[in-house]
């Protein structure tokens, strides 16, 4: 847990050096001292506890993008995502901010005499907080996930820590003037440290995974290298901590591709249409002949030894429906979703289209031509992705001023 939080601590001041376009989320139930723990990192800013963090996720959403504008080079906190009965407007929100995180670009908005109002958009690092986290494959991306026990607090060790946390904003001062001879020099050196380490732990996760262990590899360096050179560890013991935080981001990384994929659209429309009809919500008629047996559920298409023929309309409401009393709406439209499924190799289309036509029973009908192998490979799945990056260990980006 501690070892992103606190590379992100000192990834942060370079935010306008290197644009910082991921943030960090940090989950775990209710008492699992997550704000707490977000109130230790973010106190480099100020001497913060766990009731009096920057942001809250009740808070309107042009609120958090203002104060995130702000909160200039700086860790914004946004504490209590706990979305219960107002679900869609607690994803909206988050999708809205972090995105925002991810673009480095605000909602453009218009005066009523049409000129333009002021873009906010963050200019520091966001840590979400909360007892779940935004389930939309574009933002996970764009997010790196810590579920956090309480189990894993060491509670004398965090009293510790929280008994010293005036001295917090002592160290990032220090880390700033150590910075700021640098930064005419910094912007070329941190761009190219970035695409060294993304270039080493790229391979076999998301895209965007890659690019946010970059930016905490950056920020755990330059930590690192501060720490050395002001003598508050030795050169030997900033390595073993740098291997040991980088062990801690790649397991993250592999958890966050298995994460990102769950959230799929097309893996969830998956595993719902298969829920449906394990539950006989839903049902396939014979593409060849007549139903043996009467069919419970609702009609959703024809089937035989190798395909599944759904009927469009009424296999997308099906799901959609389902993912709606769950309280968790299906993410894109009906269209997309079809589109996804042909570009992952899952349904066979005609050419140029999304569907299939196909003879059934003596009538033509237009279907999504669905894979039955293919289903049930998708179903069966289990991601264990490897980011590749064995031997990272840093790119000391940033030497003492004067060096």
């Amino acid at each position: 847990m501690t070892a992103p939080l606190f590379a992100g601590t000192f990834r942060a001041p370079l935010a306008s050096v290197l644009r910082l376009d991921v943030a960090l989320w940090l989950e775990g139930r209710t008492g699992s001292l997550k704000s707490s723990l977000a109130a230790c990192f973010v106190s480099h800013w100020g001497a913060f506890e766990r009731t009096t963090l920057p942001g809250d996720w009740r808070s309107t959403a042009n609120l958090l993008e203002k104060r995130a504008f702000t909160l200039k080079d700086s860790m914004f906190v946004i504490d209590e995502y706990v979305p219960a009965n107002e679900r869609r407007e607690f994803e909206q929100k988050a999708a809205r901010v972090i995105r925002a995180q991810g673009n480095l670009s605000g909602r453009g908005r218009l005066r009523s005499d049409l000129s333009e109002r002021p873009s906010f958009f963050p200019r520091g690092l966001i840590l979400g907080t909360g007892e779940e986290h935004p389930r939309l494959q574009s933002v996970l991306a764009r997010t790196l996930v810590m579920e956090l026990q309480r189990s894993d607090v060491n509670m004398a060790l965090l009293s510790e820590v929280q008994a010293a946390n005036s001295r917090f904003a002592h160290s990032l001062a220090g880390y700033v003037a150590w910075l700021a001879p640098q930064i005419d020099r910094l912007q070329q050196t941190l761009s190219e440290a970035f695409k060294g380490i993304r270039a080493k732990v790229s391979g076999h996760t998301h895209l965007r995974v890659p690019e946010v262990l970059a930016h905490l590899g950056i920020g755990l360096d330059c930590g690192l290298e501060y720490a050395t050179e002001i003598g508050a560890c030795g050169n030997s013991e900033a390595d073993e901590l740098r291997e040991e935080c980088w062990e801690a981001m790649l397991q993250l990384a592999r958890e966050q591709g298995r994460m990102i994929e769950e959230e799929r659209p097309s893996r969830r429309f998956l595993e719902i249409l298969n829920t449906l009809l394990v539950q006989k919500r839903a049902r396939l008629l014979p593409k060849d002949g007549t139903p043996t047996e009467p069919g419970d559920g609702v009609l959703i298409g024809w089937q035989d030894d190798e395909y599944y023929y759904l009927i469009p309309e009424a296999a997308y409401q099906a799901v959609s429906q389902f993912a709606r009393d769950a309280n968790d709406p299906f993410p894109v439209s009906k269209s997309r979703l079809q589109l996804d499924l042909v570009q992952e190799d899952l349904s066979e289309p005609a050419p140029s289209r999304t569907t299939a036509s196909v003879r059934i029973q003596g009538r033509v009908h237009r279907v999504v031509r669905l894979r039955r192998e293919s289903m049930a490979k998708a179903l069966e799945e289990i991601v264990e992705e490897d980011p590749g990056a064995e031997g990272v260990t840093g790119v000391t980006a940033v030497t003492a001023p004067g060096q």
